[in-house]
Order: C-alpha cells, then sequence, then structure tokens
C-alpha cells in the first residue's frame, strides 16, 4: 500500500528538480511486512535529500541521507537512528534480538570496487537471551590507494582487511555473522 506525491520537471541531472513524499501503510521484504514507513525526497539538480522514518512495532527510526548524483564519486552522507528493533520477526535471527543505535555515513562511491569513507554505528544496545551488551562506537573505514583496505574500530575490535574484497557481498557476510 502507497500513497505517494510527485512534483517537479526535468529529467537531465543539470535541470530536475522534484519533490517526492510517500507514506507507505505496508511493504514486504525478506518474508516480512513492514508497516507505517514515510519517505520524503527532495532532488534539485541530482543533489538529492531523503527522508526516511519508520513508525513499525518491531522497528522504529529515521535517518537522513544526501546523495550527489552529479559526481564521478557519488557523496553519500546521512546520520539516523533505530530506536527499537526485534531481528526475529525481520528474519535476521532465529532468536529474540533487540537492538538500538544511532549511525553515521559519509562515504564516496564510483562502484562496489571503487570507494573511500565510513560508516560509523554508535551507542549500540544490544539484547539477547535476557543479555544485555552495550558498545559505544564500531567504525568502518574503507579507502582506496594502492591497495584496497578496510578497519574496523570499536571498544572491543581493532582489525584491517588488505588486498582485493568486493563490498556487495558484505549484507550476506553481516547477516551470517548475526546468526553465529
Amino acid at each position: 500500500d502507497l500513497v505517494a506525491e510527485v512534483k517537479g520537471k526535468g529529467f537531465d541531472l543539470s535541470t530536475i528538480r522534484t519533490n517526492f513524499t510517500a507514506n507507505i501503510a505496508a511493504i514486504t521484504y525478506n518474508k516480512y511486512t513492514y508497516m507505517d514507513s514515510k519517505v520524503d525526497a527532495v532532488n534539485h539538480k541530482g543533489d538529492m535529500q531523503v527522508h526516511l522514518q519508520l513508525a513499525d512495532e518491531n522497528i522504529n527510526g529515521e535517518g537522513q541521507i544526501h546523495v550527489n548524483l552529479d559526481n564521478p564519486y557519488t557523496p553519500i552522507d546521512g546520520t539516523g537512528s533505530i530506536t527499537r528493533r526485534n531481528l526475529k520477526p525481520l528474519e535476521f535471527h532465529n532468536s529474540d534480538v533487540h537492538l538500538s543505535t544511532d549511525f553515521t555515513i559519509d562515504f564516496f562511491v564510483n562502484d562496489f570496487s571503487n570507494h573511500h569513507g565510513f560508516i560509523s554505528i554508535d551507542d549500540l544496545d544490544y539484547e539477547l537471551g535476557g543479555y544485555s551488551y552495550k558498545i559505544n562506537q564500531i567504525r568502518l573505514e574503507s579507502e582506496q590507494t594502492e591497495e584496497k583496505s578496510i578497519r574496523i574500530y570499536s571498544d572491543f575490535l581493532r582489525g584491517s582487511l588488505i588486498g582485493e574484497f568486493h563490498l556487495g557481498a558484505l549484507p550476506e557476510q553481516l547477516k551470517a555473522w548475526t546468526y553465529s
């Protein structure tokens, strides 16, 4: 169920001016139907601002993202928060797992093999099996020099990966880690 309003003109990045608002009563992804979402977006000559609100019973949150499509390296920056999330109904875990967090993204992407920037997950609260965990920050940095590198920093982990890898595989790997 979707109710949307689009106002604007132009189809070329150099002239496009568009405002988009959508109220999404229900949308199904990964065998779960998310309820009560809203998207507001403005695109001015390829410079796009998007605001997303989620008010589902298993995931509440909001986020803002900024993407400039008129750049060889597309800058993506944004912030957001998830105030309550249960991973089990969302098909990301087979047990009740609750989490809340804030996040920040500042990334430049040409494609999945050519990118640099960081993603920071802050004030992560994670609850599983009656145990609660708190992590102040997990920061993932990507850099392109002569070699590709990904570095991770957190309260309990420091590491790096240097060499050949593909970021497109990261979402499936993260899902696999949540089940372990």
